[in-house]
């Protein structure tokens, strides 16, 4: 029903990417592209996502039966 997602990472800022990562997102999971909330933030230039080494996720979703 409703997806609310973190992308952390160093580079490249995702902003300018979210419309379409929203409506692929939409059509894989079945789903209208305004119930997927996305944000981005940065590791403060700290461990390997701060060093630009990883990406890491974190997701909620609400399911319904």
């Amino acid at each position: 029903m409703h997806i609310d997602a973190t992308v952390i990472t160093e580079k490249p800022k995702l902003g300018p990417h979210f419309p379409a990562m929203r409506e692929a997102l939409s059509k894989s999971l079945g789903i209208a592209a305004s119930a997927i909330n996305l944000k981005a933030k940065t590791n403060e230039s700290v461990d390997a996502i701060g060093r630009g080494e990883a990406i890491a996720a974190q997701a909620i979703a609400t399911l319904d039966r």
